[in-house]
């Protein structure tokens, strides 16, 4: 047992601490060559380095431990590439969101009027719009999940009752104030044939009328922006939301499927009149 390590000599070898080896032993991740019957101590093998050396960097990847076993022990190369495509995946995204967050922070540095002319705001007459709807609440939390979902759920029931999309995709948000567990939101396709109502699917005409438009750029996470610049520029100009209408809603001018989240392009609409 010579060429043994110790679990101490092993740490020191892998930065990886006795603690950590300790937990990583008692998770069936990396098992001990030896573990010596009178005192306890676990051993480690020179042979072992490499495979402690890839759960260190997976860990700091914030992969989880039952990922990272299925890896270790996986010996298709097909299912090895589906997880390094997978995990690629979650690094990409999370660049981008490093990215999208300092353009949050310089941001913060903008004065309050140049924050505001960041947005350009229009008054125009929307025309009705015959859609295919479903309204539900909704958590911050699952938005992104449920918005896909149910867009998904009103796309399929028009192409399964001989229609097609119209060209517009919106929600509209209703409430008087913002609860981020309990969002009462309703999803809109517009369509080009006919389609029957469902238990959760309803065709309605969604009102048109005067809206104070702007576009926002950028991912639906940082959406809020063109909310306040609207409402800002309301108090500045003599308008006011329409009370007991439906809410402000956002319309979807392009797909994250088609284009990275910093190109996104979101036309905010809030119905509005002239303060009384």
């Amino acid at each position: 047992m010579s060429n043994l390590l110790t679990i101490g000599e092993f740490s020191r070898a892998t930065m990886l601490s006795v603690k950590a080896l300790r937990f990583y032993d008692e998770k069936g991740l990396l098992r001990p060559v030896w573990i010596d019957d009178a005192t306890g101590y676990r051993h480690y093998s020179a042979g072992q380095f490499v495979e402690a050396l890839r759960i260190r960097r997976l860990r700091e990847l914030d992969v989880p431990l039952e990922e990272i076993r299925a890896f270790l022990t996986a010996r298709e190369p097909g299912a090895i590439a589906s997880f390094l495509d997978r995990h690629r995946r979650v690094l990409q995204e999370r660049l981008r969101k490093g990215h999208r967050d300092l353009e949050l922070l310089e941001k913060l540095t903008l004065e309050k009027e140049a924050f505001f002319l960041s947005y350009e705001v229009t008054v125009r007459e929307v025309a009705p719009v015959r859609a295919l709807t479903h309204r539900c609440f909704i958590t911050m939390e699952n938005i992104s999940e449920e918005s896909h979902r149910i867009f998904t759920e009103l796309w399929n029931h028009l192409e399964r009752n001989g229609s097609a999309y119209g060209g517009e995709c919106f929600d509209i948000y209703y409430g008087e104030e913002f609860d981020p567990n309990n969002i009462d939101v309703e999803f809109c396709l517009s369509f080009t044939n006919p389609v029957p109502d469902t238990d959760r699917l309803k065709v309605r005409t969604v009102p048109g009328g005067p809206m104070a438009c702007t576009l926002h750029k950028g991912p639906y996470d940082q959406l809020e922006g063109a909310y306040t610049a609207l409402r800002h520029w309301m108090k500045e100009n003599g308008y006011e939301p329409v009370s007991g209408s439906d809410g402000a809603r956002n319309v979807y001018l392009n797909s994250p499927h088609e284009v990275p989240p910093e190109e996104l392009r979101t036309e905010v609409q809030w119905p509005v009149r002239k303060a009384r």
